[in-house]
């Protein structure tokens, strides 16, 4: 084995050490490495399937004897499919096992280490068998030759040529399975393993715009490995498989191939034990504290400080590949000279910006691009990110920024789904109820969360987060950006509220009812608008106070709880008592706090020197509905100005906080 130290290697391919030292562990893991029941490593991209693998055949190479190994010279069977395939027609979970099947007793059958003469012995047997498959003679002989000369080739190899030939007559082969089954029984009498993996990038580059392709080779591979052990126990495939085709597995041998799987799913602990894992073997230390050389890194948009780990889990992907880039960039910061502050600072630029180079990069535009139908280029997630007024976002907000995402690109609203893409990848997460503790947490899908089949899966009534490491690519391309200051945005962390405050805003619509066919009229508009701003909660009577409850009591929380009341000025409501108590309300606390907490629209013909001496002085945008045409240009700076005068309130409370 290679000398060669390495240095927080991010692919598996990369490692040069393969002891037992190196790999980190627990209990799945050591039983998949020293047992013999576990022979698929299913996982996510950059959750260590490669690793595993090697580390696997390695430990076979050194303690067992009369094994055969396949491959022998390279250290697995990377499929390389030669040619251009036809983009429809491979869409068969059979047609992958029967070929897969195939491929891989054809390659044991060439690797056999038997004398010349033991070869001729068994050569006409095997003829008999290769002659009954319903396929071209030309790929008889060769498969045959291939035998006789022991080649060596790989079962991909065999794959390629049977995938090489038109569809119609890779099905005719498959019909003649049982000639192979026969091989497998009679020829086959001596330990053998086989590695294959890699198989899903394959696919990727053959059928990226088939995703029922990518799914069916890889589970077909999956069928092919229990297959061939029940038929014939002396042959064990060992291979990788992707969660997300994992995922849509329903199948009636899949509880059979999970028994025989090891399936990744790592938790925030178990990433934490292994980043620490990797400091000692890379960076000498012993723990992530003094790898940093800090105990604390500062939250900027929340002014409060976080473990370093949970910062650096916060900004990555939850993948063991994302730790391993943030953990190398981390190691060559030169902090030596800096002070404390100037090394936390930029401790805390390096994790923003190496988790939102990966999540974009690497985790987004490579590795899950391939599930990705509306935010399939960069330029779409570009037109997305540049919508993104928040990292808080209401069910109704997706809405309205996917109907201004569909206006621009010139998509059909009704088949795009972006959030619901990001939320299936876990870059959109929500906040969910603990029934258990009947508190309110964040939660992002985990890598091996991803499922099939959900475009409907985002609610009005939801609030969605976005992913900390987007933010670096939202204020690239926004002047203004609105950041939650309450909530630390991070999947398992809580949902708190400060004085009743989540940091998303509540706009108070106070009117009279005289007016509320002209409200009614106005309000999605304005709703849409603020939705582009600075998304938040109204409160308005005909939504907010359900039959039975004292209207009174209902107004007077709706008023306290808000953020903004914003005034409809007309004739009616000048002189409705109700009116002019709930702007006087607020009116007050802003004297107190000189902080814009009302703000007045007027939206008929009254003056502005009509209005209360107060709302006078204020600017009052003009508002009329006369002639039936609503003036969404005043709608939309109105929704500006207040996304300003509340994000300014929630910064100074938090100032005043710390």
């Amino acid at each position: 084995m290679s000398k060669v130290k390495d240095n927080w290697p991010t692919e598996g391919s990369q490692h040069h050490d393969l002891s037992r030292d190196v790999i980190y562990m627990d209990k799945q893991i050591q039983s998949f490495l020293d047992g013999d029941q576990y022979t698929l490593v299913i996982a996510s991209k950059g959750m260590g399937k490669t690793l595993l693998l090697r580390a696997k055949k390695h430990l076979l190479e050194e303690s067992e004897e009369g094994l055969l190994i396949i491959p022998r010279n390279i250290e697995y069977d990377e499929p390389d499919l030669r040619g251009t395939l036809p983009s429809k027609g491979f869409e068969h979970l059979k047609l992958w096992e029967d070929i897969w099947t195939a491929s891989i007793i054809f390659s044991i059958l060439t690797h056999r280490w038997d004398s010349k003469e033991e070869v001729a012995d068994y050569i006409d047997k095997i003829k008999i068998h290769l002659d009954g498959l319903a396929i071209d003679n030309s790929f008889k002989q060769d498969v045959l030759s291939d035998i006789e000369f022991q080649t060596q080739n790989l079962p991909s190899y065999y794959l390629s040529m049977i995938l090489d030939r038109s569809i119609s007559a890779a099905e005719k082969f498959t019909r003649s399975m049982r000639q192979v089954d026969e091989l497998s029984r009679k020829m086959i009498n001596s330990g053998t393993s086989v590695f294959i993996d890699a198989f899903d990038q394959t696919l990727t580059a053959h059928f990226s715009n088939n995703i029922d392709v990518w799914r069916c080779g890889q589970l077909g591979l999956a069928k092919a490995t229990r297959k061939l052990h029940n038929m014939n126990h002396h042959i064990k495939v060992y291979a990788s498989l992707r969660q997300e085709a994992w995922a849509g597995f329903d199948d009636d041998d899949r509880e059979a191939i999970k028994g025989s799987s090891i399936i990744l799913e790592y938790s925030e602990n178990d990433l934490k034990k292994m980043f620490e894992h990797c400091i000692r073997l890379y960076s000498n230390q012993e723990n992530i504290e003094s790898f940093l050389g800090a105990t604390k890194i500062k939250n900027g948009w929340c002014k409060v400080y976080e473990q370093p780990f949970s910062y650096i889990y916060r900004h990555s992907a939850g993948t063991a590949r994302a730790l391993m880039y943030i953990g190398g960039a981390l190691s060559k910061l030169d902090l030596e000279d800096l002070s404390e502050d100037d090394s936390l600072e930029s401790i805390r630029r390096c994790i923003n910006k190496v988790g939102a180079d990966n999540i974009l990069e690497d985790y987004l535009l490579g590795q899950r691009k391939i599930f990705l139908k509306t935010l399939c280029t960069l330029d779409l997630i570009t037109q997305l990110i540049k919508l993104l007024p928040s990292n808080v976002l209401t069910g109704k907000s997706l809405r309205s920024i996917n109907q201004e995402f569909c206006n621009i690109v010139g998509l059909n609203e009704q088949a795009s789904h972006p959030f619901c893409e990001l939320y299936n990848l876990g870059l959109l997460g929500v906040v969910e109820r603990d029934l258990l503790s009947n508190s309110e947490e964040q939660h992002f899908r985990k890598p091996y969360e991803f499922q099939w089949g959900q475009i409907h899966i985002v609610r009005d009534d939801s609030t969605y987060l976005v992913h900390p490491s987007l933010l670096r690519a939202i204020s690239e391309q926004r002047k203004t950006f609105h950041a939650n200051t309450i909530n630390v945005i991070g999947s398992g962390r809580p949902w708190i509220k400060r004085d009743g405050k989540d940091g998303i805003p509540m706009i108070f619509l106070s009117h009279s009812s005289i007016d509320k066919d002209i409200i009614d009229k106005i309000l999605p508009i304005f709703e849409h608008f603020m939705n582009l701003s600075y998304p938040c909660h109204f409160w308005y009577d005909t939504w907010n106070i359900r039959a039975g409850q004292n209207i009174h009591q209902e107004v007077e929380k709706g008023i306290e709880n808000s953020d903004i009341v914003l005034v409809f000025i007309s004739k009616n409501s000048l002189k409705s008592g109700w009116v002019d108590k709930e702007w006087r309300t607020k009116h007050y606390d802003e004297i107190t706090s000189k902080e814009v907490q009302v703000v007045p629209v007027i939206i008929d013909s009254t003056l502005p020197e009509d209005l209360p001496i107060f709302l006078r002085k204020k600017k009052a945008p003009s508002y009329y509905i006369g002639d039936k045409k609503i003036q969404t240009d005043i709608l939309k700076q109105l929704a500006n100005d207040i996304a300003h005068h509340v994000y300014t309130r929630f910064r100074n409370a938090l100032e005043k906080l710390c």
